[in-house]
């Protein structure tokens, strides 16, 4: 999802709803309020691989590498900006910090 297309979703809430995350497979009720957001200068990298036995998707930090081995040869990726939403806003802070200091 894209943040136009979180926008487009979000004008037809009332502002004064809570925003929550809900991790695939979860019930409901373990659903954590969103109490940080983050619009980091870094870029992740979105990409896709795919070989005889399996296709692939995956997204991660920049610095992060592709599988190793065949899939490494057969991997494409492009750069993509990210909003970071997170339940522990000490948690995003350290992430964002580590980030700065790492490279």
């Amino acid at each position: 999802m894209t943040a136009s297309e979180l926008i487009e979703i979000l004008r037809e809430v009332d502002p004064k709803s809570r925003v929550v995350f809900l991790a695939g497979g979860l019930h409901a009720e373990v659903a954590e309020e969103i109490v940080a957001v983050a619009t980091p200068e870094w870029v992740w990298v979105r990409g896709s691989f795919s070989d005889e036995e399996c296709e692939d998707e995956t997204q991660h930090a920049s610095e992060q590498g592709a599988d190793s081995g065949t899939r490494r040869e057969r991997f494409e990726s492009k750069p993509v900006s990210i909003v970071l939403l997170s339940t522990d806003e000490d948690f995003l802070f350290k992430a964002i910090v580590k980030k700065l200091m790492l490279g």
